[in-house]
């Protein structure tokens, strides 16, 4: 009897121990859980330790991904300050402008003219960033693809060997 409860708790622990390896994703730890969780499963063809080799490399690019996409973020945050401050600069500069001037009508035609190239300068910043920011985001997406193209050839010639 008490040997079939030691039997059952280090089944416990070690599903227990699986478990935890979901929380905090190890690769080596899941494996060893794994290992532990099913002594008696051999499954033909599956090299857990090469299987644990690729998903290391899974984990690898989406940490890469991950970096990635935050400097994105913020070299795209930092430009976009940098147009903001550019044309705040440029409008306090065009207010300065157009308060010299007595005449009403040169007035109104310099905010007209300070506006259309205020908005043509933007449109065209913001274009510029957006298709920066797209063709960085499409290289990301393009490691992403390769990386999971890769280990499926990876898994597909495990299964071949084995």
């Amino acid at each position: 009897m008490c040997a079939k409860k030691a039997e059952q708790a280090g089944e416990s622990s070690a599903m227990l121990g699986m478990i935890k390896s979901l929380a905090v994703y190890d690769p080596e730890y899941m494996v060893e859980a794994l290992q532990k969780a099913l002594p008696f499963a051999n499954i033909p063809g599956v090299d857990l330790a090469r299987l644990t080799e690729i998903q290391q490399k899974n984990q690898a690019t989406l940490e890469g991904v991950a970096r990635m996409e935050l400097e994105l973020i913020s070299q795209t945050a930092e430009k976009e300050f940098k147009m903001l401050e550019q044309l705040m600069n440029e409008m306090f500069g065009a207010v300065k402008d157009v308060s010299v001037t007595d005449n009403p009508l040169d007035v109104s035609a310099k905010q007209t003219e300070l506006a259309v190239r205020t908005m043509d300068k933007l449109s065209q910043e913001t274009a510029d960033l957006i298709k920066d920011v797209g063709s960085k985001q499409m290289d990301i997406v393009k490691s992403m693809a390769k990386r999971y193209v890769d280990a499926i050839e990876e898994m597909k010639a495990m299964a071949k060997s084995g």
